[in-house]
């Protein structure tokens, strides 16, 4: 995981926080939900976008990452009420979500309810069983090249969010929870 932090980025941030009326000291990062790089996560660009999109458009309200990774990386647990731009892996924002909920659980712990919230697949909610394909055979290609066994006794980070801004779908969630037009709803 490598947060960015460049200009472009920061006048993102500005004029979403000024959207929803957060103050200038909001927590916040902005990164994408895997590195661009199949060595490094083992992700393609397409797939990164995929993401991204189900989350702009409120398709995807989770995501699941090895705790190994934020000791590997030196990057601290996301906290609930923590705000994240979700970016594409050109590096463009594709939304901004805020934590809802994070759990740190063993991966074999995972139920059906947070599997559902990664997002659909062919359309429909995840079974438990395709999440915990999905997520193993990613889960155990991190660790190959970590040089460590996967096993479903290691914890995960499951963190669970609403999408807050979206240039893809105009509607904003201000801090009360409160639905609100975007400026080409009527």
């Amino acid at each position: 995981m490598r947060p960015r932090s460049d200009p472009a980025l920061l006048a993102h941030w500005a004029a979403v926080r000024t959207a929803l009326d957060l103050p200038v000291d909001a927590a916040w990062t902005a990164m994408p939900f895997a590195e661009p790089d199949e060595a490094v996560d083992g992700f393609d660009a397409a797939a990164m976008d995929a993401l991204a999109d189900l989350a702009a458009r409120s398709m995807k309200r989770g995501t699941c990452h090895l705790l190994e990774q934020f000791h590997r990386d030196g990057f601290p647990l996301r906290s609930p009420g923590d705000h994240w731009t979700v970016l594409r892996a050109d590096g463009a924002p594709a939304c901004t979500v805020r934590l809802i909920a994070v759990v740190v659980l063993p991966y074999a712990d995972v139920g059906p309810a947070f599997a559902a919230l990664e997002g659909p697949e062919g359309g429909v909610a995840p079974t438990l069983a395709a999440w915990r394909r999905g997520h193993g055979a990613f889960f155990a290609g991190q660790c190959a090249r970590w040089g460590i066994p996967f096993d479903p006794s290691l914890e995960v980070v499951c963190e669970a969010f609403v999408t807050v801004h979206s240039d893809a779908w105009p509607v904003t969630l201000d801090p009360d929870d409160r639905w609100s037009a975007g400026s080409d709803r009527s």
